[in-house]
């Protein structure tokens, strides 16, 4: 058994932030990628580095870790971690940055999280001889590239679950299926849509015994309710205009979504919910770029197709039951994605563990 060094990062290698450079300087043509926190922002006429470097995000995307490019332009808000090599290798330094050392404990701020040279300085980090960061890099390269193959598998998954999700609602919702001498109704004839006054953020109350609902769903608590009954709900304004959501019975609706109260005699409110996560297209209604917006002038002329309460019921019945299929395929995703992330964090404590790098 051979005992291993633990030194300080600045110890082993050396720590800069190079110059920075405005995105809005970059040149159209430039041809040299330029590094930022959270890796490539754009393309530079000139480079000040040759060689690839280890970037380690010091502002912003706070911890992020990056290999950048041959001949690349690498920003202040990327910070360069050049190793000493006849300590440390750069990929051995690599892994120990992404999890085999704590590098949170070099993170200070709150509203604006940094790392800055004298903060990370003093992080320890062990030191084994170069032939077991070989060892260790090896074995860890070996098992990410497994889990690396593993998440695009996952996240190929998840692609296709949210495709077939919207394939199937448009499948329901066309003439085909439908019928072709269905009419199109316009949602003025069976619908009532309107905004509920708004309360700010500030009268909330975080112990509220009534749910908040704004333009993304719950948003917050409150001490007062104004609908009693459940309410189909489309985001009115902002970048996510057009999202559909359904309040709880006793909940407070904000103006910035918009209530659909369909006719019962003529449509249920779970046919309009899935008419309006995807039989129809709303698109047509949103207004503005800068501020997108949909007002009721420009929602209430789209055209739904409205067959009888019957057809709708089995059109429910059948998506509500194809979706929760769907739903548990992504919960297993999830769960799959989860694990192998657990599994990243795990692999890399012990590979820095005091038995692995000694032994």
């Amino acid at each position: 058994m051979t005992e291993h060094l633990t030194l300080k990062l600045s110890e082993v290698c050396h720590v800069y932030q190079p110059e920075t450079i405005s995105i809005k300087s970059l040149p159209a043509d430039g041809i040299y990628p330029v590094y930022g926190a959270n890796g490539k922002i754009g393309f530079n006429d000139e480079f000040n580095h040759e060689e690839p470097q280890l970037l380690l995000g010091c502002r912003g995307s706070v911890g992020s870790i990056h290999i950048s490019e041959p001949f690349s332009w690498i920003n202040g808000n990327a910070m360069v971690v050049k190793p000493f090599e006849h300590l440390v290798t750069r990929d051995y330094l690599m892994y120990a940055l992404l999890g085999g050392i704590k590098i949170v404990d070099a993170i200070s701020g709150t509203a604006q999280p940094q790392i800055t040279r004298a903060s990370i300085s003093p992080i320890k980090i062990p030191v084994p001889t170069l032939d077991k960061q070989a060892q260790i890099v090896e074995k860890l390269n070996s098992a990410f590239t497994e889990i690396d193959l593993l998440e695009k598998n996952l996240e190929f998954s998840e692609v296709k679950a949210n495709e077939l999700r919207q394939s199937i609602l448009g499948g329901n919702f066309n003439a085909n299926h439908l019928g072709v001498d269905l009419n199109l109704v316009p949602l003025k004839d069976f619908c009532k849509m309107y905004q509920p006054p708004t309360i700010s953020t500030k009268e909330m109350i975080p112990h509220g015994e009534f749910v908040v609902y704004g333009a993304n769903g719950p948003i917050g608590r409150y001490n007062k309710f104004n609908h009693e009954e459940p309410q189909l709900l489309v985001t009115c304004r902002g970048a996510t205009c057009g999202a559909v959501n359904m309040s709880e019975p006793f909940s407070w609706i904000n103006g910035n979504a918009m209530v659909i109260q369909p006719d019962l005699a003529l449509a249920s409110l779970e046919y309009m919910k899935y008419a309006f996560l995807g039989g129809i297209d709303v698109s047509s209604s949103i207004t503005g770029s800068a501020q997108p917006q949909i007002t009721r002038t420009t929602l209430e002329v789209i055209k739904v197709p409205l067959p009888s309460l019957e057809t709708q019921s089995e059109i429910v019945e059948r998506l509500d039951s194809t979706f929760a299929e769907i739903e548990f395929l992504k919960a297993q995703i999830k769960i799959e994605k989860d694990y192998a992330q657990s599994l990243r964090q795990s692999l890399l404590s012990s590979a820095f563990s005091q038995k692995e790098v000694v032994t």
